[in-house]
């Protein structure tokens, strides 16, 4: 009797051994792919704000600029859609 609750003892164990090696095979698995993603999302994000950086350089040095008048201009049609008089303006419809 003792020989087989031994043999099933040390089967349970093993199969739940088994059974933990998986389970943290697959958890390391799950974990690895989420590092990645996050990585990816981190990459774009650094890549907005460098853009974001430099739109802002852009604006400090229009604001900064002897010239305002260019930053007015610039807002004025960008912006607000206005156009000198007689001017035409075409709308490039590709762009996003």
């Amino acid at each position: 009797m003792k020989v087989v609750k031994r043999r099933k003892l040390t089967f349970f164990l093993r199969l739940v051994f088994i059974v933990l090696v998986i389970y943290l095979a697959a958890s390391l698995i799950n974990l690895q792919i989420q590092i990645n993603q996050k990585d990816n999302d981190l990459s774009e994000l650094k890549a907005q704000q460098r853009e974001q950086l430099l739109k802002n350089q852009e604006i400090e040095r229009l604001i900064n600029d002897e010239n305002q008048d260019e930053y007015a201009e610039k807002i004025a049609r960008d912006k607000l859609n206005y156009a000198y008089p007689n001017e035409r303006v075409i709308i490039n419809g590709s762009e996003n």
